[in-house]
């Protein structure tokens, strides 16, 4: 190459180098980012109580305040100075010295030993952020820095490093950190205080004075020392600070409702114009109470295996939400604590059965008297057969509705969520607002009642406040207001939903829900389900305890509890009763008494008999009051309750050769077949008959001389009437015949005693059919003077529901009228009196024989002949029509 040839090539390079410089000198005077002069995007937005009582400040990288280097400790400055860029009034920017002694050491050890940023390329960085590889983010930052220093002066760049820095705990900016911290204002920072929230910039988690206090000290230390090597502290002076202790501010760190606080402020931190203030419908007392109890509670229960909990305290007028306790110990990471119990899906138990028994009542084919079977039940399902037990592994046998749910028995609910179909079932718990339980029913099958679908505590206090509403609940509302960044103030309304359920189904749920005495065989009394004030509540175990739920309500407050692990690990034998029940208590006697329950006018009180549902006969034992639907109250009388005739010696029937002083009478609660076994199991006595069928022979005008003779002894006459006849009477749909013109009776073996009717179809005397008036053997008398007309009575009885043609039959002729308002005219003479009905394949089936009797004007003696005649009825008038 000529020797002009290298000259060009020389000035070619040093042109292309001279022009670099030109351009890269010419990039610095390019205009700030405008982030690098906002304020306002670090302001918190303050997230309060329903009294303004402030629950946390957030903002969308955490907690900001802003603030004036002017308004703080000069030794707070003076430590970030010390400890992070002790040349940063002598560079402009970038620390030349301090790059090159980190390059040559990267190159020496093959690591990083020191570092080259300076306080200005922090500020560069916390503007800007990352976003490329570390080299080309490096050089930015230098670009950055380099554009600060020649617009800000060293004091402006200094603020900004204190306002954007991140000290941890969603502590933005130094004022932010004194609040978190040290519960005050960064201008009443102590020496020791700034030095410890300074040393926190560097690696905000690992000197974190909560968890790590320990490093933090030995990182505030550090901070001390360099302060010294600056000047700035004499060695007396560190001395001093070194040996203060640490007084952290708890307070500020366990902020209130922390998991509703996210949830609300998730949504709005997310807009493109946050408000300045959210006032949520927390109630920060009861939110404290709640949570302190949810700690206490899980305290007792850690031999337990018992380690999260979640509460929901909800105001059923309007929806509010009062608190909510995703898990008391929200900053512990061993528990979990920052998982929101209050929206996990879980398994609720036994707290959806009063959605089915309310499916029950609403069908209006059920009351809260019914009697439902709890005795073994095997269940075929599309996922296999099961036999579903109770929580005490016993059956109990025929139990009103009312137990059935108060106790919380298994196997009623199964059998009623397989009557009506898992199907109609799911349709009703998603009216309820289970909106969770997204699979097909046909997935559920008829465990769907005891709980195996997935739902949250926040659908379960909805769905029961809605009962405690009358069947319609307010949507749980969070917020009450937000007030905007020019303060405006909007309001955030409420809305009704309703639960499916009417206000008197609602209410006969709540009734029984709240009653102590039908919750007793299973519960027992005092415990902590029951309340010195009105209360319903609900429990629910899942499968191997893994879940506890308790949920309650009075008129006033709803309350939802959760207990178990977050992790999905079963408890320690912790039942809904001892694991979230007596939490539920707890909270419950913090809210005080919320009003009675107030019937409403669809609902009606009567008498029964609360062995049969049915109302009470003269011999039933006992007695109660029960509330029903109107129209559905009860129109039969008890016929579980039997008097029988036996001879002592034996205990079988007695016959017409039983000496009068060998005969008793004895009442028998004569059950289904259904229940048979389970009455043998349990030593339950039987009448004569079940087992096999038992002959006496006699007439039965013997049995009625015999049994006037012995009640003539201890009782008036007047009551013979009550057994007049009484062999021709079902027991509870037995077929027991008494044959008045013959010198046999017989009391037939079995509950349905077949046979083949005329035409060839199959016929039944069942007790799918009965008929509750009039009773057999009942003798009425006409009335001489009311007009013949008049002269009538309305029998009554029921037929199963499967059963169609239900029709009256009188003397074997059809009664032409309609079933439910027939009148029977008043004819002299003995008459008898049946129902008949079909099934779906036209099979055949006859309710049991009434026998009656008529008496003329002319009364007769007795209408078989007896020595003494029965009690003669007379038509009422208060049953005649106007």
């Amino acid at each position: 190459m000529s020797h002009l040839t290298r000259r060009l090539s020389r000035r070619t390079w040093h042109g292309a180098a001279l022009a670099l410089l030109f351009v890269a000198a010419g990039s610095l005077a390019i205009p700030l980012p405008e982030s690098a002069n906002e304020t306002r995007s670090v302001r918190s937005i303050r997230v309060t109580d329903r009294h303004g009582q402030l629950l946390r400040e957030v903002r969308p990288e955490g907690r900001g305040i802003p603030t004036e280097l002017n308004l703080l400790p000069s030794s707070v400055p003076q430590a970030v100075v010390a400890t992070e860029d002790r040349f940063f009034y002598r560079h402009p920017g970038v620390d030349l010295v301090a790059a090159a002694r980190a390059a040559t050491q990267l190159v020496r050890s093959g690591r990083v030993v020191s570092g080259a940023s300076t306080i200005t390329m922090q500020v560069a960085r916390l503007i800007r952020g990352r976003s490329g590889p570390r080299w080309l983010d490096k050089l930015a930052e230098v670009h950055l820095a380099l554009r600060l220093e020649l617009r800000m002066t060293k004091e402006e760049i200094l603020t900004l490093w204190l306002n954007r820095a991140y000290f941890g705990s969603q502590a933005y900016g130094i004022e932010a950190a004194a609040r978190t911290y040290f519960g005050k204002h960064a201008e009443d920072l102590a020496v020791a205080e700034g030095a410890l929230l300074v040393g926190l910039a560097q690696s905000p988690s690992m000197y974190d004075p909560f968890r790590r206090p320990d490093l933090a000290l030995q990182r505030r230390d550090y901070v001390l020392a360099a302060m010294e090597r600056s000047g700035i502290l004499t060695g007396a002076e560190r001395q001093q600070q070194t040996s203060l202790p640490v007084d952290l501010s708890h307070e500020t760190r366990i902020f209130d409702a922390p998991h509703l606080v996210e949830r609300v402020a998730a949504g709005e931190l997310a807009s493109p114009t946050p408000p300045l203030e959210i006032r949520t419908t927390i109630d920060r007392g009861l939110q404290r109470d709640a949570t302190a109890l949810a700690r206490a509670h899980l305290a007792t229960l850690e031999d337990m295996k018992a380690g999260n909990a979640a509460i929901l305290v909800v105001d059923n007028v309007s929806g509010d939400v009062l608190a909510y306790v995703g898990n008391p110990e929200f900053w512990d990471e061993q528990a979990e604590g920052q998982n929101d119990g209050v929206q996990m899906l879980r398994q609720p138990g036994s707290a959806l059965k009063p959605f089915t028994y309310g499916h029950a009542l609403r069908s209006r084919g059920y009351t809260a008297a019914s009697i439902l079977a709890d005795v073994e039940t095997p269940v075929l399902e599309a996922g296999g057969a099961f036999s579903p037990a109770n929580y005490d592994r016993r059956f109990h046998g025929p139990v009103p509705l009312r137990t059935a749910l108060a106790s919380s028995y298994n196997v009623p609910a199964v059998r009623l969520a397989r009557q009506f179909g898992p199907e109609a079932l799911l349709v009703t718990l998603h009216d309820a607002g289970f909106e969770s339980l997204t699979r097909p029913a046909r997935r559920y099958g008829v465990g769907l009642t005891l709980g195996n679908g997935e739902v949250s505590l926040e659908e379960l206090a909805q769905a029961y406040a809605g009962l405690a509403g009358g069947g319609v609940a307010q949507s749980l509302r969070f917020k009450l207001s937000r007030q905007t960044a020019i303060g405006e103030i909007h309001q955030i309304p409420s809305r009704a939903e309703s639960i499916g359920f009417g206000e008197g189904v609602a209410y006969i749920l709540s009734d029984i829900l709240s009653d102590p005495r039908a919750r007793e065989p299973a519960f027992g009394r005092g415990g902590p389900l029951e309340l010195p004030f009105p209360c319903a509540v609900k429990t629910g175990t899942s499968k191997n305890y893994r879940d506890n739920w308790a949920v309650g309500y009075t008129p006033k407050h709803t309350v939802a509890v959760w207990v178990g692990n977050f992790d999905g690990a079963p408890m320690r034998t912790v039942a809904g009763v001892s694991g979230a029940g007596t939490l539920l208590k707890s909270v419950f006697l913090v809210l005080g008494p919320g009003g009675a329950f107030e019937m409403p006018t669809s609902v009606t009180q009567e008498v029964i008999c609360p062995v049969s549902g049915e109302r009470p006969s003269r011999i039933c034992p006992t007695r109660r009051s029960e509330i029903f639907l109107r129209g559905t109250e009860p129109r039969d009388t008890c016929d579980v309750h039997q008097r029988f005739v036996l001879d002592v010696r034996n205990g079988t029937l007695a016959g017409s050769e039983t000496p009068i002083e060998f005969i008793t009478e004895q009442v028998f609660e004569v059950q289904p077949p259904i229940f048979r076994e389970w009455m043998r199991e349990q030593g339950r006595p039987l009448p004569p008959g079940i087992e096999g069928a038992k002959r006496a022979r006699g007439t039965a005008e013997h049995f009625a001389e015999a049994e006037t003779a012995r009640r003539t002894e201890v009782e008036p006459i007047e009551a013979v009437g009550e057994t007049y006849g009484r062999m021709e009477d079902h027991v509870h749909g037995r077929h027991t015949r008494a044959n008045t013109e013959s010198s046999e009776i017989v009391v037939a073996q079995g509950y349905a005693n077949d046979r083949v009717a005329a035409d060839g179809t199959q016929t039944s005397s069942t007790d799918r059919l009965l008929i509750s008036y009039p009773e057999s053997g009942m003798v009425f008398q006409m009335d001489a003077v009311l007009r013949k007309k008049y002269q009538r009575f309305e029998p009554r009885g029921s037929a199963a529901q499967d059963l169609t043609n239900v029709e009256w039959w009188l003397d074997g002729d059809r009664f032409d009228q309609p079933f439910d308002s027939a009148q029977i005219p008043l004819e002299p003479g003995r008459h008898v009196l049946q129902i008949r009905a079909r099934d779906r394949h036209g099979r055949l089936f006859n309710s049991r024989e009434v026998v009656f009797v008529v008496l003329g004007l002319e009364p007769i003696a007795s209408a078989t002949g007896a020595r003494s005649a029965p009690p003669v009825h007379k038509i009422s008038t208060e049953r005649l029509p106007e």
